[in-house]
């Protein structure tokens, strides 16, 4: 994952597998949860200058999909928005 931002990204307790997609805001990782074991992605925010609204934005967002549950939608297992850079599992 040369060049990728979420080399950078120092999570232990995954290990980064892929790209999923990128968008205009971010990029989608697949990564896999060493102690569980199971596949999760991680939505990293990858604008240089993430602060203040555009945190705040992404912190609503990961409370949003954090209250819903229905099949069709992927569980958010961990949010920090104010990490470098802010990340949802």
């Amino acid at each position: 994952m040369d060049g990728d931002p979420g080399r950078k990204l120092d999570l232990p307790d995954f290990e980064l597998v892929k790209e999923l997609g990128r968008g205009a805001m971010g990029i989608v990782l697949l990564a896999n949860q060493r102690e569980l074991g199971r596949p999760v992605a991680i939505k990293l925010l990858t604008l240089r200058d993430a602060r203040g609204l555009l945190v705040e934005r992404f912190r609503r967002e990961a409370r949003l999909y954090a209250r819903l549950s229905h099949p069709n939608l992927v569980r958010i297992y961990s949010a920090e928005p104010t990490a470098d850079p802010p990340y949802i599992v």
